[in-house]
This record gives structure tokens, sequence and C-alpha cells, in this order.
């Protein structure tokens, strides 16, 4: 949903700005991903 609002302001915004923004979810993505496999792992371990 919020891609689409992105991608209609792509003129109006810097192309920098987006490639940052697009950087930054996806270490957020990448820290959530983690956090979930090493909670899964730790639950494998201890059970």
């Amino acid at each position: 949903m919020t891609l689409t609002t992105h991608r209609k302001k792509k003129s109006i915004m810097p192309v920098k700005g987006y490639y940052e923004r697009a950087r930054m979810f996806g270490y957020i993505a990448l820290l959530v991903g983690m956090a979930v496999v090493a909670y899964y792992i730790f639950q494998f371990f201890t059970s």
C-alpha cells in the first residue's frame, strides 16, 4: 500500500532519499529476520 504512494511521489521526492529509506527498511527487515531466526533456534535447543 505504501509502495504505490512512494512511487507517485518519485518525481517530487529525490531518488537519493528513496534509496536511503529503502536501505533503512532493508536493515530493519534484516534485524527482524535475524531476531526471529535466533528465537526459533533458542526454542529448538531449549525444548
